[in-house]
Parts: structure tokens; C-alpha cells; sequence
């Protein structure tokens, strides 16, 4: 073979040069027709000239192979070649990556294994991946050791070993690659792999995050909010949760949201709170899709809408997040802008309770409790309960002591019950609290004490719960446990009627229409206590409560806190009777036998006054005897 000798020092000369793609097209054809360069030139100078070959072939193969052999060599340019082949050719990127790693460069190496990590089909490739993070730690890149060390702690590409994991963000972090000492706190944090130390994962997020790392930000700033190992301070945490947030780590932007939605360390603001879990969910954070369906849900800092709501507890479920699932199962439960749909439901609670997510377990366990999407199942209930219970939801507590105190899938056990009740109530939940109150005042399982009782019906109530505060005022009415104190009774009373509580619009009601009878000298007084017992028992037989429905029923037809109105008083009689409540339908009976509001009928009405019988009326039946004889 000749070669021209001119001709490779004119070559060689221009590989010294910086720019070689600035080359005449002409010129670059001409130089690549004088010799076979990537033959021998190439072998001989590979960092310089199978480049410069790779630039001059119009080969694509051809060119791939020589830059490959240039990278391979050390060629300085090949990073910014493979970073510049990510948005065009992702396999070419990776193998430019790979091949500069052979040539000794850790960098390069540690970015193939993240490109391998981050490609569709990772799962072929976990193993080359996790072999490049090797190569990467071994020639002195930090990120390699702490990258390898993630792939030890998930099992993904080896062995799972918490033990290597440990070593490995060590070796991460003492090389000062700042994540390194970041997920070495996690695991000081959780004890994995080594004991248990909050001083020591504090230090680590620390470093990670005075190095620049936004996750030790975050996972600091949730120690400070938490008060884990360390006073609670909220204004740091939201300090943190912003730097972190800032530097766009979604699961940061939505704990800072939480921070603005539960006046956590700030003022309440939930637009701030919007406008953050908006930042999380777009950043692929699921709690963060989900809080933001709950804003949407209750129109909090924005426009109410259902339809969004749906659609971000969906985007949150999708992603396994439990209180997504189980939110977007209490809507096909409840009918809450969607059609009702209890198998549905079902599946969602499902889903929520297998991500641990506990209110998720109980409100599956109330589903097979109460036959709703699935066949009733007590046994089943119980074990979702207890799930739930274990977990720290309180209210998996209390239906605990519930199924005890009914003996509904288990023999009843007041001691069981009380011990769950109390339990539920430690954790806050006030029907817990005034379940066990009803323990006290009732003498089931424990020495009757109104006092008692009447404390755990005053927790209950401070904690929201609306029956909590009825049973409160009814032992004001009653003056067990406390002085009787008619007014507070009335409060309290009223407000539990005014939120749906039935046994609330019930008695405060009776209070009313007593009232009223008292008052007999005071006509427009009584009439005001009248209307009050009719707006009440209004309320109560809105919501399911027979027996104020036939409470309203006499009202109509006395003429006690409205106009006479017998029509009205029949459609309350009616209504309570189809309800199953027996002196229903002795009040309808005798509507006919007196001819008010229609036709006389003796007929009607024993059949009513029967139909009373049958459901345990003793008075009525007595009545229907004396009518048998009677001219229909």
C-alpha cells in the first residue's frame, strides 16, 4: 500500500486543529479520498483521527463506529456529543456515553447507567445499569456509588441489600456528592440497615442540603415539621419546604402546600396551597394531585368543581396513592358528582387500603359491614377494622368496638368495646368518645357514672362530633353529671339538629313543644317555642326520624306552631307509617275514623290501625277489636 506522505501531514496538522467541522465540503472529500484514514490513521491516533474520520465518512455506520473508537480513547469531545444525541438518537447517546466510560471517564459512565435507568425498557437493562454506576464509583464519581447504592437498596439490577446500600451513599457522600448523604439519612431515619438514629439523619440532611440537594431540604424540613429527634419548628420546615420547592422537587412544593392548607409555620391560605399541590401533581407527585381533588372537592381556595376533583383523586389513585383512592371511593359511595356506585366504591377502597392507607381499610370494612357493593361479610369487617385500627386510624377503633358492643361477626363483649372505644377516643376520634360515654351512662360493661360520661360527651363534641354534643345536652336537660342547665341543653341541642343529627332535632323538639305547654299564658312565647319544635322536627324527619314525622303530623292537624292544615298532617302520618313506625299509622288510622283531611272510613282505617298492630302497637290493636263490629 503507498500512502502520500504530504497528504498525512496535512491531515494530521488539521486534527490538531479546534473546529474540524468548519472543513470545505470539497476539501473534506478530497482529504478523505487520498488515503484509507480510518484503516490506518485511525488505529494509529485514535483519540484525534477516528473523530475527525467519524466527521469525514458519509457512512452513518461508518461514522458511528469511528466516534465510538474516538470516545473509547478519551476523546474530550464525546460528552457533548452524547448529551447533544439525547434529544435525537437516545440508544447512540448511551452507547457515546459507554464507550467514553471504557476509556476510563466515571462521569460518562454513571450518566449511561441513568440513561439505561430512565429508558422504557429499564427492566432488560438493569443489570448493564447497575454495572455502569460500578464503573462510575470505581473511577472516583460520587453519584456512581450513591446511584449503585439506590439500585442495592430497591433490588432492581442486584441483589436487594441494605448493608451495601449504607456503603455505598458513604462512599457517596464522603466524596461530596451531596444525595449520597441525603438517602444515607433516609435510611439512619427509618432504621434500614442500620440503628435507628434521628441525630445522625438530621446531620446527613444537613449536609445534603447546605450541598445543594433539594431532597435533604425536604426530608429536613419534614424532621422539623414532624419533630422528629429534634424540637418541631413549622417556620423552618416551610423554610426548607420553599428552598427545596424552589429548586423544583414536586414532592417539596406539595408539603409546602400542606404547610399553607393546614396554617402549618404561615397563615392559612389556600390559593397558596392550589397553586403548590398544582406544582407537585405537574411535577408526577400523587399526593400532590390528590390534595389539590380534595381544594376542588370542598371549594377551598378555589372554585368548587366536582368534575376536577374526580380527575386529580384519579391522577392520584393511578399513581397508588392511598388517600386518592379512598377519596375518589367516597364519592362513588356517596353519589358526590357522580352516579352511585358501590361496587366501584369497593374497588377504590380496596386500592386504598392496599396502598396503607387505613381510613381506606375502614371504610372497606364498612362496605362488607353493611352489604354495599359486596355480599355482607362480619368476619371480613372486623379483620379491615382492625387493619385499620392498627394503622392509627382511630376510627377503625371505634367500629371495632362497635361490631364488640353488638356482637355483630363476634360474641358481644362489653370490655372489648370499651377498650376500642377508649382507644379510638385516645387517638381523637369523638365518636369513640361518646360511644364510650354511652357505655358509662348506660352501665354496659363498666359501673354506671354520669360524670364520666358526661366528660367523654364533652370531648366528643369539642371534637366535632354532632351526636357527641346531643347526648351532651341531653344530660343538661337531665342534670346527669352536672347541674341541670335547660338553656345549654337547648344550645346544644339545636346545633346538633341544625347538622342532621336526628336524636338533637328529637329532643330539642320535645324541649319546644314542653316549653310551649307551660306557657299557655304567653300565647305569642308558646308559639314561638312551637314553630322552633316544628322547624326542628322538620329537620329530623328530612333525615329518616319517623317519629318526628308523626311529631310534625300533630302540629299540622292541632294547629300548634302553624295554621291547620290536615292535608299536611296526613302526608306526615303516611310518610312515618311507610317509614315502619307503627303510631304512624294509628295517627293516619284515625285522620279517617275522625274524617279529617278525607273522606270518614272505618274501613281505612282499621287497616291501618291493623297494619299498626303488626308492627307491635298493643293500643292499636285493642283499637282495631273495637272497630270490627263497627259499620264500615
Amino acid at each position: 500500500m503507498k500512502f502520500n506522505v504530504k497528504a498525512i501531514i496535512l491531515i494530521l496538522g488539521l486534527a490538531a486543529i479546534a473546529g474540524l467541522v468548519t472543513l470545505n465540503p470539497i476539501v473534506r472529500n478530497q482529504v478523505a479520498k487520498l488515503i484509507p484514514i480510518d484503516t490506518y490513521l485511525c488505529s494509529k491516533f485514535p483519540n484525534v483521527a477516528c473523530e475527525f474520520a467519524a466527521r469525514l465518512t458519509n457512512d452513518a455506520k461508518k461514522k458511528r463506529e469511528l466516534a465510538l473508537v474516538a470516545c473509547t480513547a478519551g476523546w474530550i469531545k464525546c460528552r457533548t456529543t452524547a448529551e447533544e444525541l439525547k434529544t435525537v438518537h437516545w440508544a447512540d447517546s448511551i452507547a457515546h456515553f459507554s464507550a467514553h466510560c471504557k476509556g476510563g471517564n466515571g462521569i460518562s459512565c454513571t450518566d449511561a447507567g441513568k440513561m439505561l435507568e430512565k429508558s422504557p425498557n429499564f427492566d432488560s437493562h438493569q443489570t448493564q445499569a447497575a454495572n455502569m454506576y460500578r464503573a462510575g464509583c470505581e473511577a472516583n464519581d460520587a453519584r456512581g456509588c450513591t446511584r449503585l447504592g439506590n439500585l442495592y437498596q430497591s433490588g432492581k439490577g442486584l441483589p436487594k441489600s441494605l448493608e451495601k446500600a449504607v456503603e455505598l451513599y458513604g462512599r457517596g457522600c464522603d466524596a461530596g456528592h451531596a444525595r449520597g448523604c441525603s438517602d444515607l439519612g433516609i435510611l439512619y431515619e427509618k432504621g434500614n440497615g442500620v440503628s435507628k438514629d434521628n441525630t445522625k439523619a438530621f446531620k446527613l440532611y444537613s449536609q445534603g442540603c447546605d450541598g445543594d440537594d433539594a431532597n435533604g431540604c425536604n426530608d429536613l424540613g419534614v424532621m422539623f415539621q414532624n419533630g422528629r429527634g429534634i424540637k418541631t419548628d413549622f417556620a423552618k420546615a416551610v423554610k426548607l419546604y420553599k428552598r427545596a420547592c424552589d429548586e423544583r422537587l414536586p414532592v417539596a412544593c406539595t408539603n409546602l402546600g400542606f404547610m399553607y392548607d393546614r396554617a402549618l409555620g404561615v397563615s392559612k391560605d389556600y390559593a397558596k396551597a392550589v397553586d403548590l399541590y398544582g406544582r407537585g401533581c405537574a411535577g408526577g407527585h400523587p399526593r400532590g394531585c390528590s390534595n389539590l381533588g380534595y381544594l376542588y372537592q370542598h371549594g377551598l381556595g378555589i372554585e368548587q368543581n366536582l368534575n376536577q376533583a374526580r380527575r386529580y383523586f384519579f391522577k392520584g389513585c393511578a399513581q397508588r396513592n392511598g388517600f386518592g383512592c379512598r377519596s375518589l371511593g367516597y364519592m362513588y359511595a356517596n353519589a358526590i358528582g357522580v352516579p352511585q356506585d358501590y361496587v366501584k366504591a369497593v374497588e377504590l377502597y380496596n386500592k386504598a387500603c392496599n396502598a396503607k392507607n387505613a381510613i381506606g381499610c375502614n371504610n372497606l370494612g364498612y362496605m362488607y359491614e353493611k352489604a354495599n357493593g359486596v355480599s355482607q361479610d362480619y368476619a371480613k369487617a372486623l379483620e379491615l377494622y382492625r387493619r385499620a385500627c392498627e394503622k392509627g386510624a382511630s376510627l377503625g377503633c371505634n367500629n371495632l368496638g362497635h361490631m364488640y358492643e353488638l356482637a355483630l361477626g363476634v360474641p358481644r363483649d362489653y370490655s372489648k368495646a370499651i377498650g376500642f372505644y377508649g382507644r379510638g377516643c385516645d387517638g381523637g376520634d369523638g365518636r369513640s368518645c361518646s360511644n364510650l360515654g354511652v357505655m358509662y351512662e348506660r352501665a354496659r360493661g363498666v359501673p354506671q357514672n354520669y360524670i364520666k360520661a358526661f366528660g367523654l360527651y364533652r370531648e366528643a363534641c369539642d371534637e366535632g362530633h354532632v351526636r357527641g354534643c346531643a347526648n351532651l345536652g341531653n344530660m343538661y336537660r337531665l342534670g346527669k353529671g352536672v347541674q341541670i342547665n335547660l338553656s345549654k341543653a337547648m344550645e346544644l341541642l339545636l346545633d346538633a339538629c341544625e347538622n342532621n343529627d336526628t336524636y338533637g332535632c328529637e329532643l330539642s323538639a320535645t324541649m319546644n313543644v314542653s316549653a310551649g305547654d307551660h306557657l299557655k299564658r304567653l300565647p305569642k312565647l308558646a308559639q314561638t317555642k312551637y314553630a322552633n319544635a316544628m322547624k326542628q322536627h322538620g329537620l329530623a324527619c328530612d333525615v329518616g326520624h319517623m317519629e318526628s314525622c308523626v311529631h310534625l303530623g300533630v302540629m299540622f292537624r292541632d294547629a300548634k306552631g302553624a295554621s291547620r292544615n290536615y292535608s299536611k298532617a296526613i302526608s306526615f302520618f303516611r310518610k312515618s307509617c311507610e317509614g315502619g313506625y307503627a303510631n304512624g299509622c294509628t295517627q293516619w288510622g284515625w285522620m279517617y275514623i275522625k274524617g279529617y283531611g278525607a273522606k270518614r272510613d272505618m274501613g281505612r282505617a282499621t287497616e291501618l290501625y291493623g297494619r299498626a298492630c303488626d308492627m307491635g302497637d298493643s293500643w292499636a290493636c285493642e283499637k282495631k277489636k273495637m272497630f270490627k263490629d263497627v259499620p264500615k
